[in-house]
């Protein structure tokens, strides 16, 4: 039989051991979240913090930048921007500020993590609920860090180093590149306020409207390229009944660019009017052999600029056709024209849900000197598929739509109608792919059927791209997805085009009005 312990009086509480009160600790449910979500946040800003994956060059799969890291190529090839030269070799003043922003954020999350872990391990009490409070404190600082570190990030896209992988990147504007996952992965942890923030310098940087000068005297130019009859068929209507096309406040010219060309129904009479407005070109001397184009380009600049000038006109749409399979598209030359940009988003919601794709023509090397860059703001139309020398109803159309949104929007602008901040996706022109060719340089394959036609399709690594005579598949070798466009053009042929490979993009146009609304008001 078991004794039972008799308690004595006056005396310690002599307690069995089975009867010894638990000491109470945090370890709930609530607390070992806590405890887990916070060394879960830390290991994400850490991996983040390392990663290389901040800043994407396009069409670069596994090349990238990141706060400490700038990687190359495979994991191997990555180097540390902080290397043998140090802290200072971080390619700008404001990223060496955000590795140390989101450092110390990354530091202090690991203090108030390994505080979090203490927390859930100390006995109910004073003593646990000041640990608790402390690290949540800590947490909050953190947070509040790092969010400064994100927010003085972009202010690097600027430098020299990000602009040779970047095109046009400035500050807050990464151009060509996009962000990357590890950019994003320390976002998370700071999602809630950093979003916030973001949408607050969006609004304060969206709520200023830009003032542009209002859009006087537009051209339409219809035959620069002699067999492409749609615009042709239009310029010689609206020059004959132009009703259509004008509107107030504004001149209205359409034109016939290439007259002997349209005449003989041929591309061009000597080489091709739309790439020869280049200052070389513009500033040749006249002399009996010059090239009839050259010569018609130089009438041309006289007559619509001269280019890069106050005095050139403020808008040209160019009208073209083409042999492939590429709808309504719209043509834009520079990224940073605010008003195109508004025009082409005016147009697209205008005639949705039809499609009407915006080719970004801007490439560092690929220079187009083109008929249409004498205006301020040159504009355009590619209209197919229609074949050369013939023209389409429902072509025609199409075109015509294109030209008086276009013109609606004009005239709404110049009325004094605001356009808010808008975005819109394009297709950056990237590269252009000619036939495969034997040693004479004759054609040896054609394009693909499967590809045949597709026109702004994504095309993936391994997709067939031509196919040979003999029934051999060539197919596309890329390390990321392209968008080809002007597939199988008859007229590039002469030009080693098979077609060109595009990647998509996002443009933002800044909030716009007419400045004339402040001269009518002052």
């Amino acid at each position: 039989m078991l004794s039972v312990p008799v308690p004595v009086a006056g005396a310690g509480a002599a307690r069995g051991a089975g009867s010894l009160p638990r000491r109470r600790t945090m370890c709930s449910g609530v607390g070992c979240f806590w405890a887990l979500l916070s060394a879960g946040l830390l290991a994400a800003c850490a991996a983040a913090f390392l990663s290389p994956a901040w800043l994407l060059p396009p069409g670069r799969a596994a090349a990238g930048f990141g706060l400490l890291w700038r990687c190359a190529g495979p994991p191997r090839g990555c180097h540390g921007s902080a290397g043998p030269g140090g802290f200072g070799d971080i390619p700008s003043g404001s990223w060496q500020t955000s590795a140390v922003l989101c450092a110390g954020g990354c530091a202090l999350l690991a203090l108030s993590s390994l505080l979090a872990i203490v927390a859930v391990l100390l006995p109910g009490g004073a003593c646990e609920r000041r640990v608790c409070t402390l690290a949540g404190y800590m947490q909050t600082a953190a947070v509040f860090i790092m969010a400064s570190g994100l927010l003085v990030y972009p202010f690097g896209f600027n430098s020299a180093t990000v602009k040779r992988f970047c095109e046009n990147s400035d500050i807050y504007y990464a151009g060509d590149c996009q962000i990357g996952w590890g950019k994003a992965l320390l976002r998370r942890p700071t999602c809630m306020l950093n979003e916030q923030f973001l949408e607050l310098l969006k609004s304060m940087t969206s709520s200023s409207v830009v003032d542009k000068p209002p859009v006087r005297r537009v051209a339409i130019f219809g035959g620069t390229h002699g067999n492409e009859l749609s615009g042709v068929f239009l310029v010689k209507h609206w020059q004959e009944n132009g009703s259509e096309i004008q509107r107030t406040g504004m001149e209205v010219k359409p034109f016939l660019t290439n007259p002997r060309a349209v005449k003989k129904c041929t591309r061009y009479i000597d080489c091709d009017l739309n790439r020869v407005f280049d200052p070389d070109n513009l500033g040749r001397t006249v002399v009996e052999d010059i090239p009839y184009e050259v010569r018609r380009a130089q009438e041309i600049n006289h007559i619509f600029g001269p280019k890069g000038s106050d005095d050139a006109y403020d808008l040209i749409f160019d009208l073209h056709n083409t042999t492939s399979n590429m709808g309504g598209t719209l043509i834009l030359e520079n990224s940073r024209d605010d008003f195109t940009i508004q025009m082409f988003h005016y147009i697209k919601n205008a005639l949705a849900p039809e499609c009407c794709p915006v080719l970004l023509i801007e490439h560092p090397s690929l220079k187009y000197a083109t008929t249409r860059s004498v205006a301020k703001h040159p504009v355009g139309v590619e209209v197919g598929p229609q074949p050369q020398g013939i023209v389409r109803a429902d072509t025609v159309d199409k075109m015509r739509k294109i030209v008086k949104h276009g013109l609606d929007f004009v005239q709404l602008f110049n009325e004094g109608k605001e356009f808010p901040p808008c975005t819109i996706e394009v297709f950056k022109i990237m590269e252009k792919v000619d036939y495969p060719r034997n040693k004479n340089d004759e054609v040896i394959a054609i394009i693909h059927p499967k590809l045949q036609d597709q026109d702004w399709q994504p095309l993936n690594n391994g997709d067939p791209l031509f196919l040979t005579l003999d029934g051999e598949v060539i197919a596309y070798k890329g390390d990321c997805t392209v968008y080809p466009t002007f597939i199988n053009e008859a007229a590039y042929y002469e030009k080693k085009q098979a077609f060109v490979k595009t990647v998509k993009v996002k443009l933002t146009a800044k909030h716009i009005r007419s400045s004339v609304l402040d001269q009518n008001t002052s």
